[in-house]
């Protein structure tokens, strides 16, 4: 079998309509739920973002000896060992620390491509997007459509391909057609994100709101091109063949719990 591992980053589980929402709009991951096995008690071991890659790629629960850190050098990942049974390997990426640091989060796969731009808290943040023009200049569509065209290059041969988007993680910018979807959305940027009480960071009952609203526009826009990724195996008449996983490691709070 070939395997497609998706990760979506900060994807909130009560977020899609397979678990029961009703209002967020996650068409094709709940019909792709429907023909899947869909887990209801799952939970990540390690988190956030790259304590839950180390698990993912070792099949270890690392929380417990590593924290935020690059990968030991005696660690066997899941590429690795896939890429020496014969597998063809490949990782589509835009979350920014696979191989920031000597990370090593890239090891054992025959290629690896890193859509940059991808962390606000770097200048290239700002080169990246300031050449915007079309919803197809996204971070997340531009990871899953440089997946689909490996796919289309490579669908003949037994691979193993991960698509790890960084989207829905903040900042929360979608196209306005998105976030329009939502209650709270005002046509104003969404508010950096806060991780303690919004009260003591001087956030207002709005700004919440407008952040939610903006974060539930990216699951949408992450949503559809997922969609045309699976469209894509589909049309290569690869879902017969294929291991598809979606997956996250963790959610927000928007005054959920204050």
């Amino acid at each position: 079998m070939n395997v497609v591992l998706i990760i979506s980053d900060t994807f909130r589980q009560d977020h899609l309509g397979c678990y029961g929402n009703s209002w967020i709009h996650t068409p094709h991951l709940d019909q792709l739920a429907e023909r899947s096995i869909v887990f209801e008690r799952a939970y990540a071991a390690s988190f956030p973002t790259v304590p839950h890659r180390a698990d993912v790629l070792t099949g270890k629960y690392n929380f417990t000896y590593l924290g935020w850190q690059p990968l030991a050098q005696g660690e066997i990942t899941l590429p690795q060992a896939l890429t020496e049974a014969g597998y063809s390997t490949m990782g589509v990426v835009d979350t920014p620390f696979y191989m920031r640091n000597g990370y090593g989060y890239d090891r054992g796969f025959a290629d690896f491509d890193f859509v940059r731009g991808q962390n606000y808290m770097s200048p290239t943040w700002q080169d990246a997007i300031q050449d915007r023009r079309h919803e197809a200049d996204y971070f997340a569509p531009m990871t899953m459509a440089r997946a689909e065209r490996w796919l289309e290059r490579h669908y003949q041969e037994q691979f193993f391909l991960l698509v790890d988007a960084w989207d829905p993680h903040e900042p929360w910018d979608p196209p306005d057609y998105y976030a329009a979807l939502y209650d709270g959305y005002d046509g104003k940027p969404a508010h950096w994100p806060c991780y303690w009480d919004w009260k003591e960071a001087g956030l207002t009952e709005q700004d919440v709101k407008r952040a939610h609203a903006a974060y539930c526009g990216e699951i949408t826009m992450v949503d559809r091109w997922v969609g045309r990724l699976l469209e894509r195996l589909e049309s290569l008449r690869l879902m017969e063949d294929t291991v598809i996983i979606f997956t996250s490691d963790h959610g927000h709070y928007f005054g959920d719990h204050g």
